[in-house]
C-alpha cells in the first residue's frame, strides 16, 4: 500500500509538473503575451473605466422625460404659491428623448473606437517588443554558438602550432577572435536584457521566466480575413460622428414641434371640496427666431463633412492593408532567401574547419569562412525579426486584435 502511495504521489506531481511548464510555455507565446497586456495595462483599464461613464451617460440623456409631484401649503389660504398638488407627466409623442438617446450612444461608439485604439496600440506594443526580444535572444545564442566555434579553432591552431604546422603567431590570432567572440555574447547578453525588461514594461507584468525560455515567432496564421470598416477605429470614430451629427439634425427639427405634457391635479387644499382631475397641457414653440434652422443645417453640414472625411480616410486604410500585406509576402520571402544562405553558411564553414585540421586550409580561411556565417547569421536574425514585425504591422493595418472572439 504505501508503494502505490508513492507511486500515485509520483504521478501526481509529474502530472502538476507538467501542466506547470505547459502553462508558462504558452505564457510565453505572443498571444498570450498580448491577452495578458490587454488585462493588465492601466490605459486599457482607463479607456474601459470611460467607456462605462459614456453608457452610463448614454442612458441618462436617453430616458424618458422625469416624472414630477409638485406639492405645497401656504400660511395663508388666500395667497397661493403654486400648485397644492399635481403629478406632472412629460409624453415623448414626437420622439425627442429617442433622439437624444441616439446622440448619446453615438458618443458611446466613440469611446467604443477609443478602447480599441487602446487594445491595438498595447498589442503593437507587445508584438513590437516581443520581435526586439526575440532577435535579441536568438542573437545571444548565435554569439554563444560563434563562440564554441572558435574555441574549437583555438584549440586546433594550438594543436597545430605544438606540431610546428603553424607558427606561434596564429596561436595569437585565434586567441584574439575568442576574446572578440566573448565580448560579442557581452554585447548580445544586455541587449537582450534590455530588450527583456522593455517587453515586461509593455506587458505589465514581471514574466517569470521568461528570459528562460526559447522565443517563438508571431505566425502569419494569426492574420485573419481583413474588414478594416468594422475594426479600424479611426473609421469607427467618424462613423460615430456621423450617426452624432445626424442625430442632432433630427433633434433640431424635432425641436420645432410642441411639448405634450398629462397633468393630475388636486383641488387647493383651502377648498372645502376634494376634487381630482386631469389635464393635457400642449406647449407650441412660437418663434425662435431661426435658431433650429441654423442648428439642423450646420448639424447637416458637418454630417456631409464627415462622409467625406470618412471616404477618404476608408482609402487610405485599404492602401494600408494591401502595403502591409505585400510587405508581409516580401517578409517572407526574404526569410526563405536568408535560411538558405544560412545554410550554405554552415557547410562551407563546416568543410572549411575539416580541411583546417587536415593541414589543407590555413586559419585565414576558417576566420573569412566564420565570418561569413557570422553575416548570414545576423540577416537571418533580422530577416526573422522583420517578419515578425510584418505581421504585426499586418494585425495594426487590419485593426484585429489577438483573441477577440469572432464577431
Amino acid at each position: 500500500m504505501p508503494t502505490r502511495a508513492r507511486k500515485a504521489a509520483t504521478k501526481s506531481a509529474l502530472l502538476s509538473a507538467l501542466c506547470a511548464l505547459y502553462c508558462v510555455s504558452s505564457a510565453q507565446s505572443p498571444e498570450s503575451l498580448v491577452r495578458l497586456a490587454l488585462s493588465e495595462r492601466d490605459t486599457v483599464k482607463s479607456a474601459e473605466s470611460q467607456l462605462k461613464a459614456a453608457k452610463s451617460s448614454a442612458t441618462s440623456l436617453g430616458a424618458y422625460p422625469t416624472t414630477r409631484l409638485e406639492t405645497g401649503t401656504g400660511t395663508r389660504p388666500d395667497v397661493g404659491g403654486g400648485e397644492d398638488l399635481t403629478l406632472f407627466q412629460p409624453l415623448d409623442v414626437f420622439g425627442k428623448s429617442h433622439a437624444a438617446g441616439k446622440s448619446a450612444n453615438a458618443l458611446v461608439r466613440g469611446y467604443e473606437a477609443n478602447l480599441r485604439q487602446a487594445k491595438l496600440s498595447v498589442q503593437t506594443e507587445v508584438l513590437s517588443s516581443y520581435a526586439s526580444w526575440a532577435s535579441a535572444s536568438r542573437n545571444r545564442k548565435f554569439a554563444l554558438d560563434q563562440l564554441e566555434i572558435v574555441r574549437k579553432v583555438e584549440a586546433a591552431t594550438k594543436a597545430r602550432v605544438k606540431a610546428k604546422a603553424l607558427p606561434e603567431l596564429q596561436n595569437d590570432r585565434a586567441a584574439l577572435e575568442v576574446r572578440r567572440a566573448e565580448q560579442l555574447v557581452v554585447d548580445r547578453e544586455a541587449t537582450l536584457q534590455i530588450a527583456l525588461v522593455k517587453l515586461r514594461q509593455v506587458v505589465g507584468e514581471e514574466l517569470p521566466g521568461l528570459g528562460d525560455s526559447e522565443p517563438g515567432v508571431i505566425s502569419q496564421s494569426l492574420l485573419g480575413p481583413a474588414n478594416a470598416e468594422r475594426d479600424r477605429p479611426e473609421l469607427a470614430v467618424l462613423a460615430s460622428q456621423r450617426l452624432g451629427f445626424r442625430s442632432d439634425l433630427q433633434q433640431a427639427r424635432l425641436s420645432r414641434l410642441p411639448d405634450l405634457e398629462l397633468q393630475a391635479r388636486r383641488s387647493p387644499w383651502s377648498s372645502d371640496a376634494e376634487r381630482y382631475g386631469v389635464r393635457i397641457q400642449l406647449v407650441f414653440p412660437l418663434w425662435d427666431h431661426g435658431a433650429a434652422r441654423k442648428r439642423a443645417d450646420a448639424a447637416a453640414q458637418q454630417a456631409e463633412a464627415t462622409s467625406l472625411e470618412y471616404a477618404d480616410t476608408l482609402k487610405r486604410v485599404q492602401a494600408e492593408v494591401e502595403s502591409a500585406r505585400i510587405q508581409l509576402a516580401a517578409s517572407q520571402r526574404s526569410l526563405a532567401a536568408y535560411a538558405k544562405l544560412l545554410e550554405g553558411a554552415h557547410d562551407l564553414l563546416r568543410r572549411t574547419e575539416r580541411g583546417f585540421e587536415l593541414g589543407a586550409n590555413t586559419l585565414l580561411d576558417v576566420l573569412d569562412a566564420k565570418r561569413a556565417l557570422d553575416d548570414s547569421l545576423e540577416q537571418s536574425s533580422n530577416a526573422l525579426q522583420n517578419a515578425d514585425l510584418a505581421v504585426g504591422a499586418a494585425l495594426a493595418a487590419q485593426g484585429q486584435i489577438l483573441g477577440e472572439n469572432a464577431r
